[in-house]
């Protein structure tokens, strides 16, 4: 059975979002600030009038952030509006690098997140794709609180 993803890099490392909870891929927007939100929570942005909360996914995945970002970086940057479809789960925005684009693959080429690995819950698979090691996130962890540190 084929699986679908969502590519995206942050930094040097690359994830994937499964492809049915991801509801859209937004170019970023004016982002508002929230008093006393948590570092990892940019902000609001308002989508069509809906407000979607956006966190940062370089800091949700513990990925470095030494370097300033130039702005031909800052132009590849995009929101991934996530997504369980379920009734009391909130949607929300991951600001990511850049979209590298949309995988199908077996679902046997799927392996499990290394044993050990700091953040491995909230991962779900891992893969090898064009000689890169792409983990999948593992979205109903997300947003239902437990893989962010809430």
């Amino acid at each position: 059975m084929n699986v679908g993803m969502v590519v995206f890099g942050l930094k040097d490392k690359y994830m994937a979002a499964p492809i049915e909870y991801v509801k859209e891929i937004l170019k970023l927007d004016k982002i508002t600030r929230l008093p006393n939100a948590p570092v990892i929570v940019k902000g609001l942005m308002n989508v069509r009038g809906i407000l979607l909360p956006v966190v940062d996914g370089r800091k949700l995945f513990n990925v470095d952030e030494d370097e300033e970002l130039t702005e031909e970086q800052k132009k590849q940057m995009r929101i991934l509006w996530v997504s369980t479809g379920r009734e009391g789960e909130e949607d929300i925005g991951i600001l990511v690098d850049h979209i590298l684009g949309i995988l199908f693959v077996d679902e046997e080429e799927l392996k499990e997140v290394p044993e050990g690995m700091e953040g491995a819950e909230k991962f779900k698979a891992s893969l090898l794709w064009n000689d890169k090691f792409v983990l999948m996130i593992d979205i109903d962890n997300l947003l239902r609180g437990r893989g962010d540190g809430r």
